[in-house]
């Protein structure tokens, strides 16, 4: 009897034991839930912000989509001959880059002291191998002082893929047919190269 009564005791015990373990089972299930909510906030959230940084880089390569502008540039200068004589062709000229063409304002000038011509004095003037003529007006001018007197103005418009590598060349001359300061003087010449882009 003493034996059977110990071993209820003892399966009593271990049913016990086993009805134990099983609620830190059940317990530990029921903690596994919650863990699973709390990390699945936390990818929700990493989710999120990738989803703004994606929107934010669309906006910024939006923000920074420009459209290039035409090509524009300008140069000018003036040039003069270098004969020896005291008078002298000066070339005013100015060149302007827009898109596909290239327009070419051209002034000339005499550089002299007292001067009297009559009209009628032939002169060119060339820019990419196209040629203005012009027929000068009398000239009078009475001061012996270096003066700067007008001759004639022209424009070009040249297209720029007609422009050769080795630069936009400018020329003038101007027939004087005379003598000056001693100096027999047939024409005075001048020329310009002028490099697009440089």
């Amino acid at each position: 009897m003493k034996r059977f009564i110990a071993a209820l005791i003892i399966g009593a015990a271990l049913l016990a034991c086993s009805c134990q373990s099983s609620g830190g089972v059940l317990q530990k299930k029921t903690d596994s839930p919650d863990n699973s909510r709390v990390i699945g906030v936390k990818t929700s959230a990493a989710a999120v912000s990738k989803t703004e940084a994606a929107k934010t880089s669309a906006v910024t390569s939006s923000a920074i989509t420009s459209t290039v502008a035409p090509i524009v540039s300008q140069q000018s200068g003036v040039t003069g001959d270098e004969n020896d004589a005291p008078i002298k062709l000066k070339l005013h000229w100015n060149v302007k880059v827009d898109g596909d063409n290239a327009r070419v304002d051209c002034e000339l000038y005499l550089n002299c002291y007292a001067l009297s011509t009559k009209s009628g004095k032939k002169g060119t003037v060339t820019v990419n191998g196209k040629t203005q003529s012009f027929v000068s007006s009398a000239i009078d001018q009475p001061q012996n002082v270096l003066t700067e007197v007008y001759l004639h103005s022209c424009s070009f418009n040249v297209p720029l893929s007609d422009i050769p590598a080795n630069g936009l060349e400018i020329s003038a001359q101007w027939n004087f047919n005379g003598t000056y300061g001693g100096v027999a003087i047939k024409s005075l010449d001048v020329k310009q190269t002028v490099f697009i882009g440089g």
